[in-house]
Formats: structure tokens, sequence, C-alpha cells
């Protein structure tokens, strides 16, 4: 029995879940593909991430992805992640490295070049006259105001629950917890995309940013996160 953060519901391993939970991957099998815990499906392992060891009390693992051999997980794209209104995402990342000047590393993201760029939660950095920006949650590529930030440069090491949220009025970002930034995004809803939902990537061609670190859990849920 698995207990997710910010108040939602407990879940049972291996059984359905309602409610507002439309994606949950625990990392803690210890070896073949992460399941979807709301409908029991195995994600895609795409060029061997590695599991790491057991890192709390819930028994989770790391699942340590390498940049440079492009590794990273497939959810494909059911209709349960096809969200065009509420959204929240959260997950625990550790890095190892940090994103070159102007690049990402991609924690969760469904997002394309062609076919529509629905969301993504990464980590970025800016160049190097303003290395900052950290943690990023953004719908629709960014444009406008669809995109929230921490304004902190990342640092190799960094140990962090991260939760991005979307609803038509606020975007917000959580770290650890925390509401870091809020703001009114530009548009009203989420763009329909064909890209699936990946882990640890994105899909937009020339720049799918692969994460040098690892990931603990994913959970995303079709509403907003509140703040109790």
């Amino acid at each position: 029995r698995v207990k997710p953060p910010f108040g939602a519901a407990e879940i049972d391993r291996g059984h359905p879940v309602g409610g507002s939970i439309v994606g949950c991957w625990i990392y803690n099998e210890r070896g073949g593909a992460p399941l979807d815990l709301v409908m029991g499906q195995p994600t895609i392992p795409i060029n061997g991430p590695v599991w790491g060891a057991s890192r709390n009390a819930e028994n989770n693992v790391d699942l340590t992805f390498a940049k440079a051999s492009d590794q990273y997980l497939n959810c494909g794209n059911p209709t349960r992640l096809q969200l065009t209104a509420a959204i929240t995402i959260c997950t625990s990342y550790r890095l190892t490295t940090v994103p070159v000047d102007g690049a990402s590393y991609q924690l969760v993201a469904k997002d394309k070049d062609t076919g529509g760029r629905a969301y993504s939660l990464d980590i970025y950095r800016k160049d190097a006259d303003t290395p900052v920006a950290g943690a990023r949650f953004y719908i629709n590529g960014g444009a406008g105001n669809n995109v929230t930030q921490e304004g902190r440069a990342p640092v190799a090491g960094d140990d962090r629950q991260v939760i991005g949220s979307y609803s038509a009025s606020l975007i917000t970002l959580y770290i650890n917890g925390v509401k870091t930034t809020e703001k009114a995004p530009t548009d009203t809803s989420i763009p329909s995309a064909t890209a699936n939902v990946l882990h640890a990537r994105r899909e937009y061609a020339g720049f799918t940013e692969p994460l040098d670190g690892a990931l603990r859990y994913v959970y995303i849920l079709n509403r907003k996160c509140t703040d109790s």
C-alpha cells in the first residue's frame, strides 16, 4: 500500500485506482519495467535505465537515467493522460550532473515538435550570465505566461520533490511541498497532443533533453494541486 503526496488517496499495488489519479508509477519493482498502477500496465524502458538502492520508508528506489545513453521510460499516450484542463504532476528527482547553458533535463513530458506540445516538468539552466531557472513547469511549450520556474540554478546532487500544477486560472510550482512560484497562465486549456508521455525525456526532435539523474516516482492527477 502506497501513500502518495499532497493528500491523494492511498494506492493498493496491483489494483485499479479511482478518483483524480490518472497515472501512478512507483519505482520499487527492483527490476523490469515500472508499472502504471492505475491500470497495471508496464511502461517501456528505453536503452536500459538502471535500478538503484532503497532510499526511503516506502521502499522506493531510484531509477537512474544516463543522458549519454539516452535512457528513458515510454508510458504511451492513453486517453487518461491526454489532459486538456487541470493537471498536477509530482515526482522526486536527483541530479547526477546539471544541464548545459540554455538546456534542460526533462522529468515528465508530453511534448513533441509535431503533433502538439501539451505539458512538461523539467530542470532548466539558463546561460552563464544568468545561471538560474531550476525546476520548471509549462504547458503549450511555455509560450506567453504558460511557464513557471523557481529562479534557482540547479546543482549536481539536488535531491528534491517537485510538483507542477495547472488550472485555467493558475500555474504553480512546489518544491519539497512548499509553493515556490505561481502566476495566471496565458492559455486557459492545455493543447491536445499526440506525443507519448515520457519519464526522463521528451519527443521533441533535436531537443529531446534526456535526464542525467534519477527519478523515484511519478504521479499525474486530473486536478489542480491544493496547498493543504
